[in-house]
């Protein structure tokens, strides 16, 4: 594997379990459940975290007080900020 996919790929990863070991740590009891379904970008580094009925609500409060960071994704009370249900194949007649 590529060197720089891999220190990627473990960016990624770091950014993951910081965010989420920040939102079960210091952030869960404050917004569950009173904002359930609500999207949060979350900062790991100051443990900063902005709301939003979108992920892109949430990404713009960010945005403004931190332009050039990169933010953990959260929807609050879910496993996962998104779902994918089933895909099914198209068939040609």
């Amino acid at each position: 594997m590529d060197a720089k996919i891999q220190s990627t790929q473990q960016d990624v990863q770091h950014l993951a379990e910081a965010g989420d070991r920040v939102y079960e740590e210091k952030i869960k009891a404050e917004v569950e459940p009173q904002m359930a379904g609500k999207y949060l970008a979350i900062d790991p580094e100051t443990g900063d975290w902005f709301a939003g009925d979108t992920i892109m609500e949430a990404d713009e409060q960010a945005r403004k007080k931190y332009p050039h960071k990169v933010f953990f994704l959260k929807r609050v009370g879910f496993r996962a900020v998104f779902h994918l249900h089933g895909f099914r194949g198209l068939t040609s007649v």
